[in-house]
């Protein structure tokens, strides 16, 4: 699971969704308390694709056959990666990039 969302917040629903790996934000903590400062790069936009990459180096991974799911012009980078990106519900500087790119678009809204 990649999220931009921070590794304190999101474990708990990767966990409960029986994901074995989380790509987060990562906070700092000192002396059992947040300081407000990261650990690394935000897991945001250019971030996302950079820890990705990483985390493929670091594991000898790939991404044969991964499937991206964004649904903000923030998650571009990411689902370039990605093998089958999907844009859901997207804004309107995805929804435009995922048509110029012949992605899939798809909605929950209707």
């Amino acid at each position: 699971m990649v999220t931009a969302t921070n590794r304190y917040t999101s474990l708990p629903s990767a966990r409960l969704a029986g994901v074995d790996e989380l790509i987060a934000t990562d906070p700092e903590e000192k002396d059992g308390r947040f300081t407000g400062e990261l650990i690394g790069e935000a897991n945001y936009r250019e971030g996302k694709a950079n820890k990705i990459r990483t985390w493929l180096n670091e594991t000898g991974r790939d991404l044969s056959d991964s499937w991206c799911y964004g649904d903000s012009n923030n998650d571009i980078h990411m689902m370039e990666l990605c093998e089958n990106p999907v844009a859901v519900d997207p804004d309107d500087k995805l929804h435009k990039h995922a048509l110029e790119h012949g992605w899939r678009i798809i909605s929950f809204r209707k």
